[in-house]
């Protein structure tokens, strides 16, 4: 496990901010991309990323709050393509790490994680339909309640 996992970690620090508290990390975030690939190796970027977001914003004391108050800033963007394409996940102010892990804690409040399985393992190349067939309202209708 740790030899695969050693393998394919990589990490950076943002603005000299290196997150390594209370379990969260670059080692252990990565270690639990392994365990979530598991489940599905190709899952969409924002979901594989906001489950691991939301892991860490639930053992980190006030670290959701956080989260909501920078999510707040962004409410007036088109999240759709992010979420079903992860095209410009990965950039510089790493913003859709905090939004990613923000939604992914919406859905779970709001729909159970139950649910929240049950989207994770949908075939990503059907990403838009696949929040109907779970959750039963259109990805757009999810999101306008999420602002």
């Amino acid at each position: 496990y740790i030899g695969h996992c050693l393998g394919s970690v990589w990490g950076f620090s943002n603005g000299g901010e290196i997150h390594s508290y209370q379990g969260t990390g670059t080692i252990p975030h990565e270690s639990n991309h392994y365990l979530f690939a598991q489940v599905r190796e190709d899952a969409p970027v924002f979901l594989l990323e906001g489950i691991q977001k939301w892991y860490e914003n639930s053992i980190t004391p006030g670290a959701l709050e956080q989260a909501k108050q920078v999510a707040i800033k962004f409410t007036e963007e088109d999240l759709t393509d992010m979420i079903t394409t992860g095209e410009g996940f990965f950039t510089y102010d790493n913003k859709y790490y905090t939004l990613s892990g923000v939604f992914v804690d919406y859905l779970i409040e709001l729909y159970g994680l139950d649910k929240f399985k049950e989207l994770y393992s949908i075939d990503p190349l059907h990403a838009l339909q696949a929040y109907e067939k779970t959750y039963g309202i259109p990805l757009d209708g999810i999101l306008t309640g999420y602002r």
